[in-house]
C-alpha cells in the first residue's frame, strides 16, 4: 500500500462499524413510506411500479441499505493499543447510538477506519443525525462527509475498501477482503442480509455481535494493509447491555426475589435506576413485582398493590434482565416461568401471560405474531407439564 497509509499510527484510529435495518418490520401500503419506496423501485423506462407484495418483499430484503427506509440499531467501535485491539458495541435506541458515538470520536481526536464507511456509514449517520432532529454540530468534523469529495476525506476517514480497491473499477466486500488475507470472517452466525429479520425476532444482541466481529475484522484488515500481518494478538470486548450499566440494580432484583416483597424504597431504587438508563420505569417496576411470591405482602403504593393481584407469578432476577435487554420471551425465559409456575392453576398462568404480553407490547419490540407465538411457546410447556 502507499506510504502514506503504512506510517499512520495504529494507537491514532477508531475503528467502527454500523448495522442498519429497515424502518419497520412490515411495510404499511396505506403509509407514506410505501409510496416512497415504491416509486424508489419503479422500472425506469416504464415507470411501472411492481404490486404492493413485490414491493413488501423488496422493502423487507433491501430497505436496510437505503437511508431514508433505514435505522441503526448498533455501532461497534474498537482502538488498538500496543498488539491488543479493545472494541465494544453501542445499543440502545437510534438517537442514543448517534449520540454516544459521535461524543466518543469527538472525545479521541482519532481518525475513523472501516470497510466502506465513505460510501455508507459516514452518511448514513449524518442523514440519521438529521432524522433524528440533533443539533449538526454534534458532528465532529473528522466524521463529516457532506459538503467534501471523497479524495478529501482521506486525512480523516480510513476506508480500507478505497486503500485496497484504489482504482480498480468495482468494489469489494470486508468478507471478500478478508478472505484474501486469511482472516477469519464475521459472518459466521449472520451476515448483511439476515440482520433485519434477526432484529425483529429479538435478536440485538446477535447483531451487536456480529458488528463487533465486522470491527475486529477491519482491524486486522487494516494493519495487513501496513504490512503488519497477524499484528493484533489480543482482542477485549468491552461491550454491555444498556439496561445493565449500572450494576447496582442487580442485587436490587436478587434481594427482591429471595425475600418475596418489595419496599417503597427499593422501588424507588428501581425507578432511578430506570430513568437513568432510558427505561419505562412503570414497566421495569411491573417486571419486579412479578418476581414477588404471590403469598408475599407487598409494601409499597396502591399502584404495586393493584401490579401484584394481576401478576400471580413469580421470575427470577435473570429472567427480568432478559425481558428488559431482549423484549423477547426467549427458550430461557419460557423454561424460568414454567419452572416456577408448575402448580399455578389456568387462571393464574392466563394472568401471568396476559401480564407479559402487555410488557412486551408496551415496549414496542415484539410483533403482534412473535408476540403470540412466544406465549403459545409457554402455554404449550405448561400443559405439557401438568
Amino acid at each position: 500500500m502507499n506510504s502514506k497509509i503504512r506510517n499512520i499510527n495504529l494507537e491514532k484510529i477508531l475503528f467502527f462499524d454500523i448495522e442498519t435495518v429497515s424502518r419497520h418490520e412490515e411495510l404499511d401500503p396505506d403509509s407514506k413510506e410505501f409510496d416512497l419506496y415504491a416509486w424508489s423501485i419503479r422500472d425506469k423506462v416504464t415507470g411501472f411500479i411492481p404490486p404492493t407484495i413485490e414491493v413488501k418483499k423488496h422493502y423487507k430484503q433491501n430497505a436496510a441499505l437505503k437511508p431514508e427506509f433505514n435505522k441503526i440499531v448498533a455501532i461497534s467501535i474498537g482502538f488498538i493499543k500496543e498488539t491488543t485491539l479493545t472494541y465494544k458495541s453501542i445499543v440502545g435506541t437510534q438517537k442514543e447510538i448517534i449520540e454516544e458515538f459521535y461524543g466518543i470520536v469527538r472525545d479521541t481526536g482519532f481518525k475513523l477506519s472501516g470497510h466502506n464507511i465513505i460510501g455508507f456509514d459516514a452518511p448514513v449517520l449524518r442523514i440519521k443525525c438529521f432524522e433524528e432532529g440533533l443539533d449538526p454540530s454534534i458532528i465532529p468534523n473528522n466524521a463529516m462527509d457532506s459538503g467534501k469529495k471523497p479524495w478529501d476525506l482521506e486525512d480523516s476517514m480510513l476506508d480500507t475498501m478505497v486503500i485496497l480497491k484504489g482504482t480498480y473499477f468495482y468494489s469489494m466486500s470486508l468478507d471478500a477482503a478478508c478472505m484474501l488475507r486469511g482472516i477469519p470472517s464475521s459472518k459466521e452466525d449472520i451476515s448483511g442480509p439476515m440482520v433485519t429479520k434477526v432484529y425483529y425476532q429479538g435478536g440485538i444482541d446477535r447483531i451487536a455481535k456480529y458488528c463487533n466481529k465486522d470491527v475486529i475484522a477491519s482491524a486486522q484488515l487494516f494493519c495487513a494493509l501496513q504490512g503488519k500481518y497477524n499484528f493484533l494478538t489480543d482482542f477485549i470486548d468491552r461491550s454491555s447491555s444498556p439496561a445493565l450499566k449500572d450494576k447496582e440494580v442487580l442485587p436490587i432484583m436478587t434481594h427482591i426475589a429471595n425475600k418475596g416483597s418489595i419496599t417503597e424504597v427499593e422501588s424507588q431504587m428501581i425507578k432511578k435506576f430506570s430513568e437513568e438508563n432510558g427505561l419505562n420505569p412503570d414497566h421495569v417496576i411491573t417486571l419486579a413485582t412479578s418476581a414477588v411470591s404471590n403469598t408475599a405482602e407487598l409494601k409499597d403504593n396502591s399502584s404495586i398493590n393493584e401490579l401484584k393481584t394481576q401478576l400471580l407469578g413469580k421470575v427470577d432476577s435473570f429472567g427480568i434482565e432478559e425481558v428488559i435487554e431482549l423484549g423477547n420471551l426467549s427458550k430461557k425465559l419460557a423454561d424460568q416461568i414454567l419452572k416456577n409456575g408448575i402448580g399455578y392453576d389456568e387462571d393464574q398462568k392466563k394472568a401471568i401471560l396476559q401480564n407479559l404480553e402487555k410488557y412486551l407490547h408496551n415496549e414496542g419490540k415484539l410483533s403482534q405474531k412473535r408476540c403470540s407465538e412466544a406465549l403459545k411457546l409457554i402455554q404449550d410447556k405448561w400443559h405439557a407439564s401438568n
